[in-house]
């Protein structure tokens, strides 16, 4: 810092710019501006001046240069983060594709119960109306059943009646040929 003190309240004096920076960041006095008011710069001002520019354009270049390969790290850095994010964006486009053709197959396994589902409600609405017409048939044999209970025992009674009046003849037919 000192170094800069000499050159910024030499450059301050006449806001003059006194050197000039080339393509690699090195700093070379500009002789046309380094005059004071009528006063030049006497040669070991000149020198002492340029030798100091030369000292920090070298340790400009050395932080120039730590920056660079610092930066240079940290893009490799970047660098190798972006490769396994594209690794991973694979790994995950390829689950993607995997579970979008897992749910394509699952649509169609729905479709196909939908119309599964809807063909046994069609066979549930048949068997139903089926089962009220059983219904409504099996009391019809219900009461047809008790009807043939009652006549079957008009039959058994009539029956017996008729065998008495049979036994009762043959009686009165054995008694006469006594």
């Amino acid at each position: 810092m000192n170094r800069f003190k000499y050159l910024r309240r030499f450059s301050q004096k006449e806001n003059r710019r006194l050197f000039v920076v080339d393509k690699f960041g090195c700093g070379k006095i500009n002789p046309m501006k380094v005059k004071t008011g009528d006063k030049k710069l006497s040669r070991s001002e000149y020198q002492k001046l340029n030798t100091l520019i030369k000292n920090q354009s070298e340790e400009t270049r050395r932080y120039v240069g730590a920056i660079s390969e610092n930066f240079t790290d940290n893009v490799r850095g970047i660098a190798e983060m972006v490769i396994d994010t594209k690794k991973d964006i694979k790994t995950i486009k390829q689950t993607l594709d995997s579970h979008t053709e897992m749910i394509g197959q699952l649509m169609v396994d729905v479709t196909e119960l939908k119309t599964d589902v809807s063909v046994l409600k069609s066979d549930v609405s048949i068997i139903k109306t089926g089962i009220s017409v059983l219904k409504t048939d099996v009391a019809t044999l219900k009461s047809d059943v008790s009807e043939l209970k009652t006549d079957m025992k008009e039959v058994k009674r009539d029956l017996k009646q008729k065998v008495a009046v049979g036994e009762f003849r043959e009686l009165k037919q054995r008694v006469a040929l006594v």
